[in-house]
Order: C-alpha cells, then sequence, then structure tokens
C-alpha cells in the first residue's frame, strides 16, 4: 500500500503487487509443487519412524536373555526402560546431531557451487536463476525439535517391549 500510493502520485502507470498476483497460474503451481514436497517429506518422515521402531525392537527382542537375566538379580522395569532410553538418546544424538552438522555444512557449501537455470518453473522454484538455500537459527532448532521428537516416539515401543520380559523368558530361550 505504501509503495502504490508513493507511485500514484508520480502517475507512472505502474502498480506494485503481491507475490501471488504477479505470478499468476505459475504461481499456483509452485504452491501446489511446495505442498507436494512437504506431504512427499512427511511420508518420509513417518517411514523413517516405522524403521527405526522395528530396527529398536528387534535389538530389544535380540536382548531377550540379557534383560531377563538382569531382572532376575533384581534388575527393576525402571532400570531396563531407563537403559533403553539412554541407548536411543545417544544413538540419536550421535548420529542425528552428525546428520544436522552435515546438512548445515552442506547448505553452506552450496552457494559457492552457482548452481543455476535457464528452466522458467526450476527458477521459480529457486526463487531466482541461482539456487541460493537460505537457514536461519530457527530451522536449525526446528530440526533438533524434530530429531528429539522422532527419538521419543521410536522409543516408546521398544522400551514397552523391554520391560515386559520377565526372568523365565531368559531361561526359556536358552
Amino acid at each position: 500500500k505504501k509503495i502504490n500510493s508513493a507511485l500514484s502520485g508520480k502517475n507512472l502507470g505502474v502498480k506494485a503487487v503481491t507475490w501471488k498476483q504477479a505470478a499468476g497460474p505459475i504461481g499456483n503451481m509452485a504452491t501446489i509443487i511446495k505442498g507436494a514436497l512437504f506431504f512427499f517429506v512427511m511420508m518420509l518422515f513417518v517411514v523413517a519412524i516405522i524403521i527405526i521402531v522395528n530396527t529398536l525392537t528387534m535389538a530389544t527382542l535380540e536382548r531377550v536373555t540379557e534383560i531377563g537375566m538382569m531382572r532376575a538379580v533384581g534388575a527393576k522395569k525402571s532400570f531396563i526402560s531407563s537403559m533403553f532410553i539412554g541407548e536411543t538418546a545417544m544413538l540419536s544424538m550421535v548420529f542425528g546431531g552428525a546428520g544436522i552438522i552435515t546438512g548445515i555444512i552442506i547448505v553452506k557449501i552450496i552457494p559457492y557451487l552457482n548452481i543455476t537455470s535457464d528452466n522458467d518453473m526450476v527458477q521459480l522454484l529457486f526463487g531466482g536463476d541461482k539456487f541460493f538455500p537460505l537457514l536461519s537459527f530457527g530451522d536449525i532448532l526446528l530440526v533438533v525439535l524434530q530429531l528429539a521428537a522422532v527419538t521419543v516416539i521410536t522409543v516408546i515401543y521398544p522400551v514397552k517391549v523391554a520391560t515386559g520380559i520377565v526372568p523365565l523368558d531368559a531361561i526359556s530361550r536358552d
């Protein structure tokens, strides 16, 4: 509104409009593509959680004898659950942290590669003719929170399985 009021006094015959109004149908297409990419990433997120839960559960089931023996010598369910939560948290911090740091490094290196495109649709997705990704502190904080959420979600079922193991399971396995 400020720009239009400044331009109207000059009688230049131009008018400032929003990005979506200026881009027209192509702008709507970019919004649709952005939504589709978000949906695809969310599906990958769900699949990754399922795979991690499956892996942790299988690792738990491979340790039935060990857990059963710990329970037989007096380990409480709280000790078993804290052991699994601690192991999962360590794995998450080390490998999730390594992934976050690697991602930050890659995002910082990409602008130096001068990736360009002449394709209008790709330029629309890039936001210009050069691919110049931006990374803010908020983005990094969001990724760290997502890592914490995945860690909490994925440890729930394996801990439930581990705390359900009784000493009799250890004896009956071997």
